[in-house]
């Protein structure tokens, strides 16, 4: 029986993507831009269980240390990276750089996983029906049975129907049976003392990081100089009393900026000087929506946001977007209170986590908009005087539920020429339409 190649296992990881994306079973990969590549990966981080191999392969391939946050270190890795992974998906191209087919294979969950299991699971196979053939090819001897006439009784022998003495496989047999148990035995009692080794750290883990109540902590801020935070799976934040790992995520918690400390007391403060609070209930919810931008019934709101390296040209696009495709919108770029995006909030729209945005987001918008757009620039082999603008954008559209609205979402490459890179770039966004 052949076995497995490298070639077997990328052949069978291209079968399933291509089967899942006519299927409509594609879970995280909606195009195959470097851009939703990216996006796909965070996404998975998100919503999945990583096993270490995984995390192994992760850590390789986007070159990331061992304490540094995996969402961080992808999105910041560059574009030009993952055009290898997008050249494998549409094209078939047989990758060159290590960990390509293991990244795909990763976000549309094809399993066996690695290759060496992949590429183990024939071998294994292939002993199995070896070691089937010795045994019935192995010649059989006389087992000495029959009707003993001198004697005048049956002869039961003393060997089987392989050759082994009958009573020595038997004596073989209960010594095998004693060992059995005794390893069965010592299996059971090393898994005991695992699990209570185990739940003894994780209970030490988990009393050393206290979490601090919303209620609390305006209080302990005043008294307290040093608090840290982190985000929980539902993209709530949370706050602790001491460093170290979220009890949950295991992701690194960050330590609370003066001013972020500031803020909180303030609030708390003010909240605390209202005469009514019962009747304004929602002056105690923190809130990081623009209290200004109200959701109105005689039109359809969208809230634009695009990230990418270059501020200007996030704000050129967005205003492109909202005098074409979404024209017909009442857009805005200013959802959120100035200064409240931060990196947490970013990573989360990127992957499409609109519950960041909290539970109000109804009230002051109809759909959102969370795009990435990069540029690159080139001289024309025909005309060097000429310079070639390349624009990538991607745009996601999600609905006040978080729904991604897939008539409203694109993934387009556009070109502008010009006699300079300015020129070059203002004639590739106005190709956005």
């Amino acid at each position: 029986m052949k076995q497995k190649t490298i070639e077997d296992y990328r052949n069978s990881i291209l079968e399933k993507f291509n089967t899942d994306t006519k299927e409509g079973k594609t879970k995280y990969i909606f195009n195959s831009t470097p851009a939703s590549i990216r996006n796909a990966c965070v996404r998975c981080l998100n919503e999945e269980k990583i096993s270490l191999e995984d995390k192994r392969m992760l850590t390789l391939f986007f070159g990331l240390k061992s304490d540094e946050d995996y969402v961080k270190g992808i999105m910041d890795y560059p574009d030009g990276k993952l055009r290898v992974v997008t050249n494998f998906l549409v094209n078939g191209t047989k990758p060159k750089r290590q960990g390509v087919d293991e990244l795909v294979a990763w976000l549309i969950d094809f399993k066996p996983r690695p290759f060496f299991k992949f590429r183990n699971q024939r071998s294994n196979e292939k002993a199995l029906i070896d070691k089937g053939k010795k045994v019935d090819e192995k010649p059989r001897k006389n087992s000495g049975q029959g009707f003993d006439t001198k004697e005048g009784k049956f002869n039961y022998g003393t060997e089987n129907e392989f050759g082994t003495k009958v009573q020595k496989k038997e004596a073989k047999s209960k010594h095998s049976f004693k060992f059995l148990v005794i390893l069965i035995l010592i299996a059971i009692l090393f898994f005991v003392y695992s699990i209570s080794k185990s739940t003894h750290f994780i209970s030490k883990d988990v009393e050393a990081i206290r979490k601090i109540s919303s209620n609390e902590l305006p209080g302990y801020l005043k008294t307290n100089h040093t608090v840290w935070k982190g985000v929980s799976n539902s993209g709530t934040m949370e706050y602790f009393a001491t460093s170290g790992k979220h009890p949950v995520t295991g992701r690194d918690l960050i330590l609370m900026s003066d001013e972020e400390r500031r803020d909180i007391i303030i609030e708390k403060e003010i909240v605390g000087k209202t005469e009514e609070p019962k009747e304004e209930p929602k002056l105690l919810e923190k809130s990081i929506l623009n209290p200004a931008l109200k959701n109105r019934i005689d039109s359809k709101e969208m809230a634009i946001f695009i990230f990418g390296d270059d501020f200007q040209l996030n704000n050129k696009v967005l205003s492109q977007l909202q005098n074409g495709i979404f024209s017909n919108y009442n857009s805005t770029g200013n959802l959120l209170i100035p200064n409240k995006l931060n990196e947490t909030i970013k990573a989360n729209l990127i992957s499409g986590n609109l519950a960041v945005l909290g539970d109000a987001l109804d009230k002051h918008t109809d759909y959102v908009c969370v795009g990435n757009a990069n540029s690159t620039f080139r001289k024309s082999t025909i005309n060097s005087e000429i310079t070639i603008c390349d624009l990538e954008l991607n745009i996601a559209v999600y609905d006040s539920k978080g729904i991604r609205q897939k008539s409203l979402s694109k993934s387009d490459f556009h070109i502008g020429q010009g006699f300079n890179e300015p020129e070059a770039l203002k004639n590739a966004i106005k190709q956005i339409e």
